[in-house]
């Protein structure tokens, strides 16, 4: 079945009495050759044997081998990833276009369909934290002088393929990056307009920008996105390319969280250079939560406060937005900025991730905020 074909395609919807939804961003995908960049940057474009008759497919979780696909729609893309991967998970929230989903899909075993809102999924429940083995899901001691606090997790490492809709792109990539088991890295077709301004860079007046070929300013959505991983535009895709067409062109991106993410990735946002409690598992063992490297010491909470008051008026001032956001003495701000080689004078939009990242510790450690 050629699911690329908008024949197809349409006889498909037919059948099942579904239309695309314009407010749900419901284009398809007909370009083979986008599909090929797609499955090319996921690093999925040698295919492996599917497995057709197999009872089980919890043994084929393992570190390389799970896709998770957010919006699946009629499966052009999923058939393509079940091919190359042992285990495809798709979550559609289009309850037509699931049931549909299950006659395209029903050769591949390995594809398991979910409906429902991605948001609102705990995708523990489906891509568990823990690596299966072991007791709990811990390793085992090497040594018996190893303290029983010393386990670790062995995290199941996942790859996560979608094509998002506008409003929704910002809450599922920040759902991602902030979860406990992060993907090993996103493939992500968005808008063109959406990738370049999270892949933007600080530039420092017109002329810089237009020498660098640069239209997206640094905001607040950069700098979130930056904080945890590194964004990359693979290539952009004409509007052409889906049908029914959208308005804009979009762009294939790809976010690689960082291997040791800058200040606190838990929930509870705490300060994760101080010791942390020990969780009980089962059979009486215990293990320390996964160690991430903090250099600021920075909570994630009080960092995203300080970029949010540095953004809250991007054509002004940063000492101001400073200042008037947090509450705080103007010639103090001004103080932390020149400690952190950063001109008074200067927006927002012109830091890096590192630069906020002075200014919090600044505050923190002359204790004019709290962590």
């Amino acid at each position: 079945m050629d699911l690329l074909s908008p024949k197809t395609i349409k006889e498909l919807l037919a059948k099942y009495g579904a239309a695309p939804l314009k407010r749900m961003g419901q284009n398809f995908l007909i370009n083979k050759g986008v599909l090929e960049k797609i499955i090319e940057a996921a690093g999925l474009q040698r295919p492996v044997e599917v497995r057709l008759q197999q009872k089980s497919l919890k043994s084929d979780f393992n570190r390389e081998g799970v896709v998770l696909e957010i919006g699946p729609g009629l499966g052009s893309l999923t058939q393509e990833l079940a091919k190359r991967a042992k285990k495809v998970i798709a979550i559609e929230k289009d309850r037509k276009f699931a049931k549909i989903l299950k006659e395209t899909m029903k050769e591949y075993k390995n594809v398991e369909i979910i409906e429902g809102d991605v948001l609102k999924i705990d995708i523990s429940n489906y891509i568990p934290p823990f690596k299966k083995g072991g007791v709990g899901g811990i390793l085992q001691k090497k040594d018996k002088s190893t303290p029983a606090l010393l386990y670790k997790r062995r995290e199941l490492k996942y790859k996560l393929v979608a094509n998002l809709p506008y409003y929704i792109t910002s809450p599922v990539i920040r759902k991602f990056l902030e979860e406990k088991n992060q993907p090993k890295e996103m493939i992500l077709m968005v808008q063109k307009e959406v990738a370049q301004r999270i892949c933007a860079s600080p530039v420092r007046s017109s002329a810089e920008r237009s020498e660098g070929g640069q239209t997206a300013r640094m905001s607040l959505l950069s700098v979130s996105v930056q904080f945890y991983a590194d964004p990359k535009i693979i290539s952009y895709v004409k509007k052409g390319s889906f049908w029914p067409q959208p308005k804009v062109d979009s762009a294939i991106l790809r976010i690689i969280p960082k291997a040791t993410p800058i200040p606190g990735l838990h929930p509870d946002d705490t300060d994760n250079n101080a010791p942390q409690p020990p969780l009980k598992l089962r059979g009486g063992a215990r293990e320390l939560l996964p160690e991430r490297a903090t250099p600021s010491g920075a909570s994630r909470r009080l960092f995203f406060a300080i970029v949010r008051a540095g953004f809250s008026a991007p054509r002004k001032q940063l000492a101001g937005n400073l200042a008037k956001g947090l509450k705080i003495e103007r010639y103090i701000i001004e103080e932390a900025l020149k400690n952190a080689e950063i001109s008074p004078a200067q927006r927002a939009e012109t830091l890096r991730v590192e630069d906020w990242i002075k200014i919090v510790k600044y505050l923190i450690s002359n204790k004019i905020l709290n962590a």
